[in-house]
Order: structure tokens, then sequence, then C-alpha cells
């Protein structure tokens, strides 16, 4: 059966459907992922059936969609296992990646405020991250340029000219395949990728993702305390004054940050975001839950790969983040 990606709208063979509760998608640009059936009958990715004085606040637009086939295709390149899009988080798949419709909004959001260089260097480190050697050639196609976090085609093509001009990379086109450049990072371009690297090495600042719970204020004085003993210094969202967006300004924080601390206790949508958007700007995360059972079991498949600091009391979370920090920091 041919079918369309709902995100690049490429089209694709429907490998299955899963009984009657999870649609399965195999799209050979976003890769595999798999959408529950109340996604589907909510009609976030058709707005045509819907009367014309009725908006679906669940609506994705056109351009939503594109932006979330970026980080689709990004999950599919690191082969980060599988990805589910649902309503909420359910326990009963934790193999997989959960995106609920929030989760992609806050994606999306994060992307729209990408400014123009932080797009350059995202794709500087790409190249350099999938280079297993100096002059290593990388192909891609310019079909794929939401993986870049840009809107439309021509934009990835502008950015790759700014590369050439400023002698960051080398790019060719094969006859055959004039869609598909392959681009080589040049000695500069390492250099630069070096430089973005070491960004945040001088940082004393440390951003923590966690519950905005009453209940979780000592947790919170614990990692401050920790911090400070390690020569860093905390600091939350919430905990600061601020006039932006709280988006915007978690964004803010992140990037100011020598690393975060992620905290999973209560298992909060945020606290994942949180720390994957730092990941992907290539900073530490430390990653603790309290080592209740409910917390415990809860946590997604694609975090329980990473080694937590599992905490009974607050004392016990700050002598165990001043070792790991001691022991991971350099």
């Amino acid at each position: 059966m041919v079918d369309k990606c709902c995100f690049c709208e490429k089209k694709y063979e429907r490998e299955s459907q899963n009984g009657e509760f999870v649609y399965k998608f195999n799209c050979p640009c976003c890769g595999q992922y798999s959408i529950t059936r109340e996604i589907i009958d909510d009609k976030i990715f058709d707005n045509t059936c819907l009367s014309a004085n009725y908006k679906n606040p669940h609506y994705l637009s056109s351009n939503d969609r594109n932006i979330f086939s970026g980080v689709l295709q990004r999950r599919k390149d690191k082969q980060n296992g599988q990805t589910l899009i649902c309503q909420e988080y359910n326990n009963t798949l934790p193999d997989y990646k959960q995106y609920t419709l929030e989760n992609i909004k806050e994606e999306v959001e994060r992307i729209n405020n990408m400014t123009v260089m932080d797009k350059i260097n995202e794709f500087i480190k790409y190249i350099a991250q999938n280079s297993q050697c100096l002059d290593y050639t990388v192909e891609y196609s310019y079909s794929e340029f939401s993986k870049f976090y840009c809107k439309e085609e021509r934009e990835i093509r502008a950015i790759l000219k700014h590369l050439e001009e400023n002698k960051i990379i080398t790019y060719t086109k094969e006859p055959e395949e004039p869609e598909q450049p392959r681009v080589v990072l040049t000695v500069s371009g390492w250099n630069k990728y070096e430089e973005l690297r070491q960004i945040n090495e001088k940082s004393k600042k440390v951003f923590v993702a966690m519950w905005f719970d009453s209940t979780m204020n000592n947790t919170y004085k614990a990692i401050q305390e920790a911090c400070k003993e390690c020569g860093f210094e905390a600091d939350r969202v919430d905990k600061t004054e601020h006039n932006e967006k709280i988006c915007d300004k978690i964004i803010s924080k992140i990037k100011e940050s020598r690393f975060i601390i992620a905290d999973f206790t209560g298992q909060r949508g945020g606290v994942y975001y949180e720390a994957g958007f730092a990941q992907g700007l290539g900073l530490d995360v430390i990653w603790t839950c309290r080592s209740r059972k409910s917390d415990t079991d809860n946590l997604h498949f694609d975090t329980r790969q990473y080694n937590h600091v599992l905490w009974k009391n607050e004392e016990d979370l700050k002598i165990q983040l001043i070792d790991r920090i001691k022991a991971t920091i350099k």
C-alpha cells in the first residue's frame, strides 16, 4: 500500500499496522516511527475535514510538521531506536522514545528560535561528527534541509555557499546526482568545530532541569551545594527573574552552561526536552533520579542507557553528585 509520511510527506510503501492502537510508518527520509490511533483520529495532520468555524488546537501546520521531520531524521541518523507519537506518555510502551503533542510543539518552538549562526554551527558539527577522518566526504541531499533546522531548501543551499566562501568546507556535485552534494570539512573547518566544542569550557554555570514542585526544594538545595563544592553555580529558570518567554530563557541558560544536571523525579516532559537540547549542543548531562520504584520504573527507554545517580535522600544526592561532577566534568 502506497502511503504518505505524516511529516515530510514523501511517499513510501507502508509496511504494517499494529492492531488498532498503533500505526507504523517507515519513511525513507524520517525513518521508522509509530503514531497512536487517537492522534490520527484527532486530525492533527489534516484540517480539511473540520468545520470552517472550528480551529483544532492540536493541528500541526505544514511548517511545524516539516520542522519536526528534521528531529526524526536526526534520530534515524543516530539509530536511536523506535519513536512513538502519542497523546500522553504510555508506560506500557517503555521501549519507544515518546513524543506527545506538547513535546512536538516544544521542539518546533526551540527550532524556530534558532538564529542563522545556530544553524550554520549545527551544520558544521553534523559534518564533523559524521567524518571518520580528515578529508572525509559526507554525502547528503538538499531535500533533507529540515535535518539542519532549515525551513526551505534554499536556506541550506545558502549555508553551503557561506561555508564554502569562508573556506570552512569544500563540496562537489556529481552530474548524475546534482541534488546530493559531497561535503568535506577543511582544516579551518575542523578548527571551527573545535572552537564550538570549547565555547562552554570556561563557564562556571550549571543549568538544572527538574520538577518545579515545592516538595523538590530541598533536592534543588542539595544540587546547589554539590555544585558549589565543585566550583560551579547551579541555576534553574523558575529561580531567575526574567521577562522573556520561559522557553527562550531556558534555551539561553542552557547555552551559557558548562553542563546540565537533569533530575527525572516526577517524570516531567520538560526535563527530557531540556536534557535532549543540551546533548544536541554537545554539553555534558548528569542524569539523576530518586531511587523510588515509581520513578525509576518510568524512566524513558532512550535515557535508561545512561548511568543515573539514583538517590535515596538529599544528603545521599549531594554526596553522589559531588563524586559524579568531579569524575566526569574535566
